[in-house]
């Protein structure tokens, strides 16, 4: 394995290790969410027809 390949699997390692360390660390208890709702900022997203390609 090329040693690129190795310091970009040992970053990878490294920072997957820190965001599940973050999230577990960030995250409200799952009673707490069940209690309230979650309000978006996104607004809803209506279907809308797609025109075929070429047309």
């Amino acid at each position: 394995m090329p040693a690129s390949a190795l310091a970009f699997r040992d970053c990878h390692r490294r920072l997957s290790a820190l965001l599940d360390a973050h999230a577990r660390q960030s995250a409200p208890p799952t009673a707490a969410l069940a209690g309230r709702e979650q309000h978006s900022s996104v607004t809803e997203l209506q279907p809308r027809a797609i025109a075929p390609m070429g047309s």
